[in-house]
């Protein structure tokens, strides 16, 4: 009122008068489909290092209270004719987690399971084998996810050789998930730009780990090991929640014409 009653005052001196005056001005930030960073809360990683088990715990698994949460457990094992093992169930604080995808290459499979929207606490996250079997198991949650579209395509691939990899489809703003099944126990380690997420040996007999990496319209998950092995691994994009939008409040009036 008083920049009304200033302005006013300052066009009748000249001898000019308002003649209209606006609503209050739009947003000059608000941004309409923006999304997300996705974020990292927390990771954990197990594995069965003494003979063989029929299951693995990571133990406290922290899962903050950020928005559009998701908890993601990789696991790489085993396979043996003598008893087929298959994974029953993954768990976090007793609640079933889905599996998304397995890939079985030979004797060396791997498996992406995952939990929308986790509970907002301290948790162990169980993975239970149909038979013992040497197992590795990982896990990360993660803010920001979409919950309706939360995975892209998943890509796999399976080999003999030094250098695992996949090409996975993605996106700006996306996060590229991977999780690494490698027969025996060489050492392993992560390719350029990703973050590894775990990485142990169960024994001498079956190695797992995982990792991710930004975004981008063509995403090669990749990892060196230590000799030559058979693997096999698994990348899948997390898709990003969009974004509330950004309100600053305006100024309170525009002037939008004098007149004599």
């Amino acid at each position: 009122m008083r920049r009304r009653t200033f302005i006013a005052g300052l066009l009748g001196a000249l001898g000019l008068k308002a003649t209209a005056w606006a609503q209050p001005l739009p947003p000059s930030n608000l941004r309409v489909g923006e999304h997300m960073a996705i974020s990292v809360d927390n990771t954990g990683q197990s594995a069965a290092t003494v003979g063989f088990l029929s299951s693995v715990t990571i133990s406290s698994v922290a899962v903050g209270s950020g928005e559009n949460r998701l908890l993601v457990v990789g696991v790489s094992y085993h396979e043996w004719s003598a008893n087929n093992p298959v994974v029953n169930s993954v768990t976090f604080g007793g609640t079933n987690l889905t599996q998304l995808q397995k890939l079985v290459a030979g004797q060396t499979i791997v498996e992406i399971w995952y939990l929308k929207a986790p509970a907002n606490t301290t948790a162990d996250v169980v993975v239970t084998m149909s038979a013992a079997t040497y197992l590795i198991a990982g896990a990360t949650s993660w803010f920001g996810v979409d919950q309706t579209t939360t995975f892209g395509t998943v890509a796999t691939a399976n080999g003999s050789s030094t250098s695992p990899s996949v090409a996975v489809t993605s996106a700006v703003d996306e996060l590229v998930h991977d999780t690494l099944a490698v027969n025996g126990a060489p050492t392993i380690t992560v390719g350029a730009g990703q973050t590894q997420r775990w990485n142990l040996a169960s024994g001498t007999n079956k190695s797992g780990a995982g990792s991710t990496e930004a975004g981008a319209a063509s995403v090669t998950m990749s990892w060196t090991l230590g000799t030559s092995a058979t693997w096999s691994i698994m990348g899948v994009p997390l898709k990003p929640a969009a974004g509330a939008a950004s309100v600053v409040t305006p100024r309170s009036f525009a002037l939008l014409g004098v007149g004599a």
